[in-house]
């Protein structure tokens, strides 16, 4: 009876054992998510700043060398840790890119820095000549993965939170910003392609050289023939040839970041400051090289280039000229007669000029009621199903870029018209930007501020003045 009872405790006591062992296996799990948690909440309670967040920092304390990892290159990471923010093993792939870059613009290029301090950072990988074959399809990837994810909308919610601490053309409330698509996110080059009137008239993008210099010959005049007799000498003649000089000429921009901002370190913000860059220098450039008289620091604009073939309007007043419906065909003759394809033509103008045009009609009963059909009737149904606009068979870029300042008699509110092979535009940008940072000084100190100052080099110029054709002093309606 007692060996009995003693086998029925060790039954119970196995019973016992095997349920205690599978509650312990279940309950196991539980504790050490328990015990994580804890963890982080003590660590959540410390006043302490987590420095590999700052500037979009993250996991790229892990990157080891030319690597893009997961997060890619960053603009705020090497913004971080050019402002101590950042220790440089948590921005060693932004460091190493920046290594490269240097070796080969500054130290067997020759290209000369603003600022001691500054780093290079990637502007356009395919502007960045005899690198390393495979830097280029690397750079993309890295930016663009740095971006992924990126919210547009977020970042304009962030610029209405920081009026005024964002350089003072922002892509969220510029004019132009009305004209032109939500350029996709990538390199700044892409960027700037898109926010830029004359690369989406097809202007032609080539590299400056580390040196900062191009030159392109030019034949301007061909030999002339001539009939001849027995025993008569034949005239001589000389080709004509120039030569068109593209020299880096900086242009540069000022971010002002407010900390707050760049704490967020969010893929949407580094998107935010890569298109306020973007903008700010692609307009300014635009602009420019579209009407500036040009200097030895600023390159000569189309409209200001000589022998450019001008166009009188065909209604021409004291106070400024109107633009007819006849007047793009006249432009694009003027361009024909000297013997350029304009297969790949186009116009550029305000909107209100296009729209005043767009508009024209022809007299019905008496001269200038403008009662009769549409002078535009053929396309209107196009361009009214989103379809480009176009003039003469040419598409018309239209961009508050083109001014509406030019003067004639008392009116100072006129505007140009631009018809062109827009591909004889020859745009030499460096593949880089040099890029600086400062919390120092009066204002961003107090403000808790991070200025950012970018400068591109680039300068640009007509291979042949020939292929363009403009028109001024026209009423911008």
């Amino acid at each position: 009876m007692t060996d009995e009872r003693h086998e029925a405790t060790d039954d119970v006591q196995q019973v016992v054992d095997a349920v205690k062992s599978t509650v312990d296996e279940q309950v196991a799990p539980l504790m050490e998510r328990q015990s994580a948690l804890d963890e982080k909440l003590d660590e959540l309670a410390q006043p302490s700043s987590n420095a590999s967040q700052l500037f979009g920092g993250g996991s790229a304390a892990g990157h080891v060398g030319p690597q893009t990892g997961s997060q890619g290159y960053s603009f705020l990471r090497a913004l971080g840790v050019r402002q101590g923010f950042l220790k440089p093993e948590q921005a060693k792939y932004e460091l190493d890119v920046n290594d490269r870059l240097r070796k080969h613009y500054v130290e067997q290029g020759g290209m000369t820095l603003a600022g001691a301090n500054s780093m290079l950072v990637p502007l356009g990988s395919s502007h960045i000549e005899n690198l390393d074959s495979n830097l280029g399809g690397e750079l993309r990837q890295a930016m663009s993965a740095s971006v992924s994810g990126a919210d547009l909308a977020e970042g304009n919610a962030i610029a209405q939170r920081f009026p005024g601490t964002i350089s003072q053309i922002s892509w969220s409330s510029d004019p132009a910003g009305a004209l032109v698509a939500n350029a996709p996110l990538g390199e700044l080059i892409e960027l700037i392609r898109a926010k830029s009137v004359l690369d989406q008239a097809g202007a032609t993008e080539i590299s400056l050289p580390p040196n900062g210099k191009i030159d392109f010959p030019r034949h301007t005049s061909g030999l002339t023939a001539y009939w001849v007799g027995e025993n008569v000498a034949i005239t001589s003649s000389d080709m004509g040839t120039d030569t068109l000089s593209l020299t880096a000429k900086k242009l540069g921009g000022l971010v002002k970041l407010p900390n707050e901002l760049i704490r967020y370190a969010t893929p949407s913000i580094e998107a935010f400051v890569r298109n306020d860059l973007a903008t700010t220098l692609s307009l300014r450039a635009d602009l420019d090289m579209l009407q500036n008289a040009g200097s030895s620091t600023v390159p000569t604009g189309i409209i200001e280039t000589s022998g450019i073939n001008s166009v009188a309007a065909s209604t021409t007043g004291t106070n400024g000229d109107t633009f007819e419906p006849a007047d793009p065909g006249r432009m694009a003759a003027a361009v024909l007669d000297d013997n350029f394809d304009t297969s790949s033509a186009a116009f550029l103008m305000r909107p209100e000029l296009f729209t005043g045009l767009y508009n024209k009609r022809a007299a019905a009963v008496s001269s200038g009621d403008g009662e009769g059909p549409f002078l535009f009737a053929t396309n209107r149904g196009q361009i009214e199903n989103g379809l480009p606009p176009r003039l003469f068979g040419h598409p018309v870029y239209v961009s508050t870029q083109i001014a509406a300042d030019r003067d004639k008699g008392s009116a100072t509110d006129l505007t140009y018209v631009l018809f062109g092979v827009f591909s004889e535009w020859l745009i030499a940008r460096a593949g880089v930007l040099e890029f600086a940072t400062s919390t120092q000084g009066d204002t961003p100190f107090a403000n808790d501020q991070t200025w950012v100052r970018a400068i591109m080099s680039l300068d640009a110029g007509a291979r042949h003045a020939k292929a363009f054709a403009f028109t001024d002093d026209v009423v911008n309606s």
